[in-house]
């Protein structure tokens, strides 16, 4: 029997667990994010050393690995405090490096963290044969598409006031371009201080929000002179708040617990 708790931020959802050495976590969170037959979420987060120095193992509900989630990063700080942790300022360390986070409420739940820095350019941004994709013309099959393309941890494809091609979001995802496949956001602007933003994740599909998105998208806006460098990022279920200083961008927003319980794995 595997104990879980399940949790959810802005109506991304996430099944987290104790890390354990020995268990295949791909396998597993394909079981345990299948919506008929599991638990069902967008991701499992594997928490190593949930108390005293917290560790982060992220897997797609497809199974597949990612360096950071950032909607998942506040599920485990949560999880962390209901694990005992008493710090309300403390390192998470995810694959891509360690991410400072500051708890600012307990009920409910709500937190400052550091997503990362912004990169546009370089020979490991994760583009084939490109060194940078900054408001480049994508061909697709029956149209093109305006992208800037960020890694922020994962890579993202912003588009910016281009919701009506969210049909090509898939075949975006999927574009020989991008090395490992790309996040797809979707960006309308609402003016200086607000944008809303739909994010197609690789490995999971539409959610109803994405962390990183939130970051990466900020990030491009104002690069590109739209807004402030504070902002709401807003999605269907509720609005982060993002903040760029330099190259650096940090989300602030809550996590709520949903349920646990025990998944029997046969």
């Amino acid at each position: 029997m595997i104990s879980f708790c399940k949790y959810e931020a802005l109506g991304n959802d996430f099944v987290l667990v104790d890390y354990l050495e020995g268990i295949d976590y791909c396998a597993l969170s394909k079981k345990l994010c299948n919506r008929h037959t599991g638990i069902g979420a967008d991701g499992l987060i594997a928490v190593e050393d949930a108390v005293i120095s917290p560790k982060m193992h992220y897997f797609n509900a497809d199974g597949s690995c990612a360096v950071l989630c950032g909607n998942g990063i506040r599920c485990l700080a949560a999880y962390c405090g209901l694990k005992g942790k008493k710090e309300k300022q403390f390192m998470v360390l995810a694959e891509d490096g360690a991410k400072e986070v500051i708890v600012k409420d307990e009920n409910p739940f709500l937190c400052t963290f550091f997503a990362g820095d912004v990169v546009t350019y370089g020979l490991n941004i994760g583009l084939k044969g490109e060194i940078s994709f900054w408001g480049q013309q994508l061909a697709l099959k029956n149209i093109k598409a305006c992208i800037w393309f960020v890694k922020l941890g994962v890579p993202h494809a912003v588009l910016i006031n281009d919701n009506g091609l969210t049909d090509y979001a898939e075949e975006i995802c999927s574009h020989p371009l991008f090395k490992e496949k790309t996040n797809v956001d979707f960006v309308t602007l609402r003016d200086k201080k607000n944008i809303a933003l739909k994010t197609y994740e690789r490995g999971v599909g539409w959610t109803k929000a994405c962390g990183t998105g939130a970051a990466a998208s900020a990030a491009v806006c104002y690069k590109l002179g739209y807004t402030e460098k504070t902002m709401d990022v807003c999605f269907e279920q509720g609005n982060l708040l993002a903040e760029i200083i330099g190259e650096k961008v940090f989300l602030t927003g809550g996590a709520n617990f949903v349920f646990e319980g025990r998944f029997k794995e046969e």
